[in-house]
């Protein structure tokens, strides 16, 4: 059986149980499969802020694929070593097409970290994201005056999140944006949530940085995943893995098919495809 050389890993609903933890069993494959020269990489929507606190879990780590591709973390270094944002003029068409809608949004603006306006995480189950409440209120950085503060400040956006109460919400700013051809991709994730970023950022483009700075390809990739932001990695992929969680289609369209994130999916993918 072929062995794959790196190793990329969806975070939420992968790597993380539905406890938002890894598992003592998950985080002893990703680090045996690193003392074994694997090139493990979390392939995430999520920002570093975000990240951080698992990232002490793996110290051999060295390269994060984070923010859906926009942005390329060496740990080793210290340094991003690709990256795409949004630009103001995209920023702002977008905050503009948002308030004429007629149903309530909330913005998440993927910078270094993450940055939300103040007061919207006490609503947060009103968008179906009450399980990253606790998180947010550890870690996002909370605005006064989210837009004008970004005009003031100008950080860097890599993604923007749009929250929303349903899909059918969702579906109506998607055809919106898409009607403003604004130069972007868009990608659902969780419940009802629109991921925003730059035309061209993708997980693949990230992951295939990473293959190129390791002196890989795409088909030396195993990637592990489980819903629509995952997609195209996982077809650009060498092997494509499902979790046992995944969304029908995402299953349909990966070779294999592992246990779920509560019974060590990623441990399974990694000791069978990438380890001796």
């Amino acid at each position: 059986m072929r062995k794959y050389k790196i190793a990329a890993l969806d975070m939420d609903g992968t790597l993380l149980n539905s406890k938002k933890e890894v598992s003592p069993r998950t985080r002893s494959a990703v680090n045996r499969a690193l003392d074994e020269g694997v090139c493990v990489v979390i392939n995430s929507g999520r920002n570093m802020g975000e990240l951080k606190e698992y990232l002490n879990l793996f110290p051999k780590m060295r390269y994060i694929n984070c923010v859906s591709g926009a942005l390329v973390y060496d740990c080793r270094e210290k340094v991003a070593v690709h990256e795409t944002r949004l630009t103001g003029e995209v920023i702002e068409a977008v905050f503009d097409l948002m308030e004429k809608m007629p149903y309530p949004v909330m913005f998440h603006i993927h910078s270094m970290d993450s940055i939300v306006q103040k007061g919207d995480i006490e609503r947060m189950e009103q968008f179906h994201m009450e399980h990253f409440q606790r998180m947010f209120q550890r870690i996002s950085r909370q605005l006064d005056h989210l837009r004008e503060d970004y005009r003031k400040e100008g950080f860097p956006v890599y993604k923007v999140n749009i929250y929303h109460a349903s899909t059918k919400d969702r579906q109506v700013s998607r055809e919106a944006i898409i009607k403003a051809n604004l130069p972007v991709t868009l990608a659902d994730s969780e419940h009802s949530s629109l991921e925003i970023s730059a035309r061209g950022v993708t997980k693949a483009a990230g992951l295939r940085e990473i293959a190129k700075r390791t002196g890989a390809t795409l088909e030396d990739v195993m990637c592990v995943g489980d819903a629509d932001n995952d997609r195209d990695a996982l077809e650009a992929s060498g092997l494509a893995v499902a979790m046992g969680n995944a969304r029908p289609f995402i299953k349909e369209l990966c070779q294999v098919t592992v246990a779920d994130c509560d019974h060590d999916g990623v441990a399974e993918a990694i000791e069978t495809y990438c380890m001796d």
